[in-house]
């Protein structure tokens, strides 16, 4: 009992200390896994690294087995004796639930924007622990520890939710014993009130292969980032396992339900695609609020304190050059197409209120970035707005599905943006008041895998602040 308790002390110690390392440097995981890191080089052009996590990921885990023992076992009264013997007899033990420590290795094949995957456990060492007693009377008794060393491989289909990170899997159990270390012992009290106790070695020995099968839960919860080319996850998962008889000798049926909890910890190096941005010369800096505030919508796991800051301000926010607008507003080949869709009659202009998101949707393709009538006619509510409140700037985002490629999403957000911005100068709103930016398809506000999300998606977000 002394050595279970001591493997508890130590796992915990590990848990403990697993969780302190991870948590330092951590990041909140970002929509599908990526992160964007930039990188400013000697002649100011920035070099951006676009981050996803790879497909594999390999580890080592631990977790703690609770087992409910039933079934009988049944125990030779003298084991030093044959079955056979008159003198000997089997004695129905009554087992006690038990509790015991696993270490292993963990591979996972996780593929990007998949539900699909699998998962490979090898525990290293599964100590099996079950304890029982028999009692002829009070005064004679024995107690039995069944002490079972094995190895355990479990392969297992993993599918992942649409909730980032959270995953169900089930399985099956190969289960190998190597070791029995059982020990009988036999306690009895004389009328003196003397105490007699005898250890007896009992051969146990368990099946040596044993089947079963599995079903449980996880969640991929923290990344660390390890020199911005991998990172490891933390997940902890509970299991349920069940399988065919563990113990059989003297016609015993001895079996046992387990519930496994743990922790595993997975490396991965990532798959990493790079963009050359040019510096921009004529890049004014925005007032320092703008650039510091933080998008409005965030997907995934994120953990307070730890967050990327979102972007430099000479790459995403740059000025409307006056150079780009002409008396009037010319109609592009996008919007002579969106013309042909029947104009219905236009609404109400709405209220117009600072330091409140207002949201343009209506893209009906993932190419598509004309504005609508719907679109302008909230543009020309922002215009009368602006012209009325000199003291007031107006901050645009244009946002993609994930219908292409980073850069296709990326231009596509810019073009969404811009094309607002131009219709405000149109409108007489000075350039020097308006921000644009490009946050592609990284702020995702519905579910990708359904058009009516990838539609949501596609939209342009206005802030009016001082």
């Amino acid at each position: 009992m002394n050595k279970l308790e001591n493997m508890r002390k130590l796992a915990g110690k590990v848990v403990i200390w697993l969780c302190f390392i991870v948590t330092f440097e951590a990041n909140g995981q970002a929509p599908y896994g990526s992160f964007i890191d930039y990188k400013v080089l000697p002649n100011l052009d920035t070099l951006v690294l676009n981050r996803s996590y790879g497909d594999w990921w390999f580890g080592i885990y631990t977790n703690g087995l609770f087992s409910l023992n039933f079934g009988d076992l049944l125990i030779p009264e003298r084991p030093y004796l044959p079955i056979s013997d008159t003198l000997n007899r089997l004695l129905l033990h009554k087992s006690k639930n038990s509790y015991n420590v696993t270490f292993g290795l963990i591979g996972e094949y996780v593929p990007k924007g998949s539900h699909w995957g699998g998962t490979v456990k090898l525990a290293l060492l599964d100590k099996r622990w079950i304890e029982s007693n028999a009692e002829l009377s009070p005064e004679h008794t024995y107690s039995l520890v069944l002490d079972f060393r094995s190895i355990v491989f479990s392969p297992s289909v993993r599918y992942n939710f649409s909730i980032e990170g959270l995953h169900t899997f089930a399985g099956f159990d190969l289960e190998y014993f190597f070791s029995d270390k059982s020990k009988l012992q036999e306690v009895e009290i004389k009328k003196e009130g003397e105490r007699l106790v005898t250890d007896w070695v009992l051969p146990a020995s368990p099946k040596q292969f044993r089947f079963g099968m599995h079903i449980g839960a996880g969640w991929d919860l923290l990344f660390l980032n390890v020199a911005k080319i991998a990172r490891i996850h933390w997940k902890p998962f509970i299991s349920l396992h069940y399988g065919t008889v563990v113990f059989d000798g003297y016609n015993s049926k001895l079996n046992s339900f387990g519930i496994r909890g743990g922790v595993a910890l997975a490396f991965s190096f990532d798959d990493i695609t790079s963009e050359l941005r040019k510096y921009d010369s004529t890049y004014v800096k925005p007032p320092e609020a703008i650039v510091q505030a933080p998008p409005t919508v965030r997907r995934g796991v994120n953990f307070s304190g730890f967050e990327r800051t979102p972007l430099f301000a000479s790459i995403e926010l740059s000025m409307v050059p006056l150079s780009q607008v002409s008396g009037e507003v010319t109609m592009s080949e996008e919007e002579k197409v969106q013309g042909e869709v029947k104009v219905v009659e236009t609404p109400e202009k709405p209220t117009v209120k600072p330091n409140q998101k207002i949201v343009l949707q209506g893209y009906t393709r993932a190419d598509l970035t004309a504005l609508t009538p719907t679109m302008k006619n909230t543009l020309d509510a922002i215009a009368e707005f602006l012209l009325v409140n000199p003291e007031y700037i107006v901050v645009i985002e244009g946002h993609s599905d994930n219908q292409g490629t980073l850069e296709q999403n990326t231009e596509r957000g810019r073009l969404r943006a811009q094309a607002a911005a131009n219709y405000l100068i149109a409108r007489k709103v000075s350039p020097s008041r308006i921000r644009t930016a490009s946050r592609s398809s990284f702020y995702p506000i519905a579910d990708n895998s359904t058009e009516e999300g990838r539609r949501k998606n596609r939209r342009v977000e206005i802030l009016i602040v001082k």
